[in-house]
């Protein structure tokens, strides 16, 4: 379908034509309610286009806690450099949860959630994890983050040993062998 674009089209509404047509998933927030969304976002999360603005970002993560924990990362850098990006379970409106990688920038950075715009990429062909249990994912996560099994246990408020039994059910469940495949499976080589 061509879209055409009068010469006296105003650089406002090239702008909106240019964001809702967007191969990349992005939506705009305020106070971490969504206030604008492109039609890649509604596809990835299987809404519709119409049923988006007004939600709540928190409906799109796995828990409640997830969405709190992932805010709390966020809100450091939002506020150092205006920009942060982090690769993290989200979920789909039918409930299946898939990996994405999230890229943010803070238009306030002082009060970094009260405007902000964020591009998302879903990553599930990489890496299902759908199967993964939430203390699994969080495990996952901080592997990949190149934490250590003694690092992991603290933050967690785990014993060493219980995160090496977290991450051979998770090695078993991803059908990896080691650590090593593990982070090579989330974060492929590029090409």
């Amino acid at each position: 379908m061509t879209i055409p674009i009068s010469p006296a089209a105003s650089e406002q509404s090239i702008a909106a034509l240019a964001f809702d047509h967007s191969p990349v998933a992005t939506i705009y927030t305020e106070r971490r309610v969504i206030r604008r969304a492109n039609r890649a976002f509604a596809t990835m999360f299987g809404l519709p286009s119409n049923g988006i603005v007004g939600l709540s970002m928190e409906l799109f993560y796995p828990s409640r806690e997830d969405s709190e924990r992932i805010a709390r990362s966020a809100d450091g850098p939002l506020r150092r450099t205006g920009h942060h990006s982090d690769e993290r379970t989200m979920q789909r409106q039918d409930g299946s949860l898939f990996w994405c990688a999230v890229n943010g920038h803070s238009l306030t950075p002082d009060e970094p959630f009260l405007r902000s715009v964020w591009c998302f990429q879903d990553m599930s062909l990489q890496w299902d994890v759908s199967e993964l249990r939430p203390r699994d994912r969080e495990v996952a996560i901080l592997v990949c983050e190149g934490r250590t099994a003694k690092e992991i246990g603290r933050l967690l408020e785990l014993s060493p040993r219980t995160v090496e039994t977290y991450l051979a059910r998770i090695k078993h469940k991803l059908a990896v062998r080691n650590v090593a495949e593990l982070v090579a499976r989330l974060h492929p080589p590029k090409s």
